[in-house]
């Protein structure tokens, strides 16, 4: 079994779009958890742009690293750069991947915010492709 963890901010939407993404296309083997430098609630915006592409919300909560910390992580994506530190000191025999993303529900204009969290949704299932091809998470 392998572990990935997502980590970012508030563990509210980027790192939150990413654990339940990677859970739909992973494959067997892979554990999926993420994490924030801060606790907050899953963005509803992000549950529904979740739900819109069929993957599974129904297990997210959030979490922060001090909670995932006793966890065997194999991999870290860093979806923040204020979580970049942090992460590493807090799993630092795991392998480190950047994904730098603006927060999306940070967005100036609040009526953009739907269109810009799909729009980063969509993003990260992107990368996740790519990483699963060129990175297998399993030994």
């Amino acid at each position: 079994m392998r572990t990935v963890l997502f980590v970012c901010q508030f563990n509210s939407a980027r790192s939150q779009l990413a654990e339940a993404i990677t859970r739909s296309m992973a494959p067997a083997g892979v554990r999926v958890l993420s994490a924030g430098l801060k606790k907050t609630m899953v963005n509803a915006e992000v549950l529904l742009a979740l739900q819109e592409i069929g993957a599974d919300t129904s297990a997210l909560h959030s979490k922060t690293l001090t909670e995932v910390a006793q966890e065997p992580i194999d991999d870290v994506v860093v979806l923040a750069k204020e979580a970049l530190e942090p992460a590493r000191l807090a799993f630092p025999n795991a392998r480190c991947a950047l994904w730098y993303f603006p927060d999306p529900i940070a967005t100036q204009d609040p009526q953009r915010v739907p269109d810009v969290v799909r729009r980063t949704r969509d993003e990260i299932k992107a990368l996740l492709s790519s990483w699963f091809q060129e990175h297998s998470p399993c030994p």
